[in-house]
């Protein structure tokens, strides 16, 4: 029997590998989806807590609009690697 490797299985759908301001934010938003919230606006707001850099604006805070925009062009790139 061959050896499942559990940890490539867990990313096979990734066209990608995520960059590291992505992973920080995947990172940011599981512990903040572990806390319970869901509301964009507490997402936002617990992102500005935790210090996690918008994309493109060094020392600006999230905003409802960059998070929906940022979450927007991520999906768009990563699926855009598998023709969808």
């Amino acid at each position: 029997m061959t050896a499942v490797d559990y940890a490539a299985l867990a990313h096979q759908s990734r066209a990608r590998a995520l960059t590291e301001a992505e992973q920080a934010l995947a990172d940011a938003l599981e512990a903040i989806f572990a806390q319970k919230l869901t509301d964009f606006n507490e997402v936002v707001a617990q992102l500005n807590a935790r210090g996690v850099a918008a994309p493109g604006q060094p020392g600006h805070p999230w905003t409802l609009a960059s998070f929906t925009a940022e979450i927007a062009a991520i999906n768009a790139a990563l699926d855009g690697k598998h023709g969808h």
